[in-house]
């Protein structure tokens, strides 16, 4: 009987550490996207945040990897013999394969052209002949970033939802809530005081909803 009831107990041991390990498997799995997106949004702790899509999309692998190596329970490493050591080699290697990544290069105006009196070809994104009222699922920051290639500025993403995330994650976390910026838009010369400025600004000239 005694035999049996260690058995059961031992049983139950396992059985409660499996389960409290795939919890924190789950929370450290998520808890970037959620944690970011949360305060993204001004939300406090208190606060419930609904997440649209439960699916964690990255717009490169790198950046995938770096997040589930940032993120990932260090329980997960128990099993390795210098797991501290390979999981912070980890993600040196991540953070650094996503820092070399690099975009279409600019093609800057030679200089030399000057002296032989050649003139600049026009831009094919002109702010006298962008349309003020642009797309729903377009980024005016994307749209006026002059270092972008011409090609790549006026993209519209699939969904609204995809372009806030965008202008978020992308542009809007970097600018203090007061900050004043002029309006990114190629036609607009608008000064914009603060970020609430600038989204109803975006709402009301160039329809675009944030």
């Amino acid at each position: 009987h005694g035999k049996l009831e260690r058995t059961i107990q031992s049983e139950r041991r396992f059985l409660r550490k499996r389960a409290r390990d795939n919890i924190r498997e789950e929370f450290f799995a998520k808890i970037d996207t959620i944690e970011i997106e949360r305060q993204l949004l001004g939300l406090s702790l208190a606060d419930d945040l609904k997440v649209e899509d439960p699916i964690v999309q990255f717009t490169c692998v790198e950046r995938a990897r770096l997040a589930r190596s940032l993120f990932r329970s260090l329980a997960s490493f128990a099993e390795e013999e210098h797991k501290p050591h390979h999981h912070r080699m980890q993600v040196i290697h991540d953070w650094t394969a996503l820092c070399n990544l690099q975009g279409i290069p600019y093609k800057q105006r030679d200089s030399r052209c000057e002296l032989v009196g050649l003139k600049e070809e026009p831009s094919p994104i002109d702010g006298d002949m962008t349309p003020t009222v642009c797309p729903a699922t377009q980024c005016l920051f994307c749209l006026g970033n002059e270092q972008r290639a011409s090609n790549s500025r006026p993209y519209s993403f699939s969904r609204p939802d995809k372009l806030r995330r965008h202008v978020y994650n992308c542009h809007l976390r970097y600018l203090a809530p007061d900050a004043c910026f002029p309006c990114p838009h190629p036609a607009c010369s608008e000064n914009l005081w603060g970020i609430t400025h600038f989204k109803d600004h975006a709402a009301l000239i160039h329809k675009m909803y944030l």
